[in-house]
């Protein structure tokens, strides 16, 4: 069982990786459940392995806040799948969600891995607490996997031991880019952590002397209003451009 939020036509770094882990663990023979809080008539952005069993159990909107007895009935929803489909290994996308199945696992003995998609200094940039009550579940977990060695010096040195780095794959096309075109691309979540505001006030201070170039950011977020603003504010409107999010980033 692979295990996350949401799927809901979300196209970030952490629903492409769960997807092509999902697809790639089928092709190789295993057999995979892939669990999110979703609604029943929720659509993935990245194209899933038609073998694959997607389970949806949102009670209401991923993301929002819930009732506990609603929270109740969501870990009473992970524990009938993970029985009801003999479930001997759950990987849960971040630590943000372990709590519900850590408690959906209680006498089951199943393994539980964390795959944790942020450098641990992200809390730098958001208003959320590093120690809140399922970063401290990390203990309970068999494993955790990282993105590079560097990540695993951020977290408690209790933790350490069981951290693992697995690099994300990298997918790439035999045919050369155009170098015509003067692009800075940048691919990602509209979100704080991404801090796209340096970005966009660093492209200002060049862009006057490099007027054929061009900034485009691609994504989706709660900040975009706010980085159109600052577009504007810098008067980038010609040079940097914000483009919904593409299966095609090449194309750009």
């Amino acid at each position: 069982m692979l295990a996350t939020i949401s799927l809901q036509k979300n196209a970030g770094g952490l629903e492409k990786n769960i997807v092509y882990l999902s697809n790639e663990l089928i092709a190789s023979g295993k057999r995979v459940v892939l669990l999110t809080f979703d609604f029943a008539d929720a659509e993935p952005f990245y194209e899933l392995n038609p073998e694959l069993t997607w389970v949806k159990i949102g009670i209401t909107e991923p993301h929002t806040k819930m009732s506990i007895s609603q929270k109740l009935e969501l870990v009473g929803s992970i524990r009938k799948n993970i029985k009801a489909h003999k479930v001997d290994q759950i990987i849960c996308f971040t630590h943000g969600i372990l709590a519900r199945f850590l408690l959906a696992n209680l006498g089951l003995n199943t393994t539980l891995v964390c795959s944790e998609r942020n450098s641990i200094s992200m809390y730098k940039h958001t208003t959320q607490k590093k120690w809140n009550v399922n970063f401290m579940l990390l203990i309970f977990v068999k494993k955790i996997t990282v993105q590079f060695d560097a990540y695993k010096y951020d977290y408690p040195i209790w933790l350490r031991h069981k951290i693992f780095t697995v690099n994300n794959p990298i997918f790439y096309h035999l045919e050369s880019a155009d170098l015509s075109s003067k692009n800075i691309l940048a691919v990602g979540r509209l979100a704080t952590q991404k801090q796209y505001h340096i970005l966009i006030e660093a492209f200002a201070l060049v862009a006057k002397d490099w007027p054929d170039w061009q900034l485009k950011i691609i994504g989706e977020g709660h900040l975009k209003l706010e980085l159109l603003d600052l577009i504007k504010t810098l008067k980038l409107d010609g040079s940097v451009m914000i483009i919904p999010p593409s299966k095609l980033v090449e194309n750009h």
